[in-house]
């Protein structure tokens, strides 16, 4: 919690989720435009980097000083998949139905075992189309396998796979530019 006994906000994700420098922009991670959409008083406290995945993640200790920070009532809010399914980069690999199901399964306990909320996010989508220009997804398993662990463990789950699909296109008006929603 924060000085006000606010609960804190906890990211743990890619780069999708990231905080870039005002060099980088337009390059915008959603956890770095969520500050702008908490009220006065909630701290974000963006533990996300670029290129990471759920093994990565846990195997470089950035959950370890997530969970080293985490209080109760806090949130944890968790998106993990595009390096994920990096099957020619080991240090990063989780087949979605196996390890990638385990390594949330374990997020999820952790995050209960403080007494915090945990929320998962499918991963936002990245900006392909086919040759006739119709949306392409390119993350296969996983966001379902979200879907699924979300339901199995009673964790509530925000699916911006299904909301940056539809924001994605040729009619999208230009909203989505790279693979980050422009906040």
């Amino acid at each position: 919690k924060t000085a006000n006994g606010q609960p804190v906000i906890h990211l743990a994700g890619d780069s999708t989720v990231s905080d870039y420098s005002q060099e980088q922009f337009p390059m915008t991670g959603w956890g770095q435009a969520l500050r702008d959409f908490c009220r006065p008083g909630i701290a974000v406290h963006n533990h996300a980097s670029p290129g990471r995945s759920t093994k990565s993640f846990r195997d470089e200790n950035r959950w370890r000083k997530l969970l080293d920070e985490l209080r109760p009532g806090d949130f944890v809010l968790i998106q993990f998949g595009h390096n994920d399914q990096k099957a020619d980069q080991p240090e990063l690999y989780a087949e979605a139905e196996t390890a990638y199901r385990a390594n949330l399964e374990t997020y999820l306990r952790e995050v209960r075992e403080r007494k915090a909320t945990p929320v998962l996010c499918t991963s936002v989508n990245r900006r392909r189309f086919n040759e006739a220009g119709e949306f392409h997804s390119t993350l296969g398993e996983y966001p379902r396998v979200v879907r699924e662990v979300g339901r199995a463990t009673g964790t509530a789950v925000i699916d911006l796979n299904a909301i940056t699909e539809h924001g994605s296109g040729p009619r999208s008006g230009g909203t989505v530019r790279y693979s980050h929603r422009q906040a």
